[in-house]
């Protein structure tokens, strides 16, 4: 069970998990010939993640969050990344979490 800070408000929820697919720059470093040109194409990625945060030009992601162990309890996350709308071709938003209540 996670350990919540005692003073948290009741708008506090977990973050939403989501699915996305996504294309992201590829790229080769030294000389390359015209065959190598015409194979190079984006990657296409597919993360499973949480929602930290969303703009109208890209989405914010993690794959961990936890609280600081210190007295400021604040949320933290570990291994955020941003990837543009852009990019994305598919975003699955699976349901939002409540916080979880003690002795639950």
């Amino acid at each position: 069970m996670m350990i919540l800070p005692a003073d948290r408000v009741p708008a506090d929820t977990l973050l939403r998990p989501c699915y996305i697919e996504w294309l992201d720059s590829a790229g080769y470093s030294g000389w390359r010939d015209q065959e190598d040109v015409a194979r190079l194409t984006p990657y296409r990625c597919r993360t499973m993640c949480f929602l930290v945060c969303e703009t109208e030009d890209h989405l914010i992601v993690t794959h961990t969050e936890t609280y600081c162990v210190d007295a400021a309890f604040k949320k933290i996350y570990h291994d955020l990344f941003s990837i543009p709308r852009c990019a994305i071709q598919r975003l699955v938003r699976f349901c939002e979490t409540s916080v979880p209540r003690e002795g639950v």
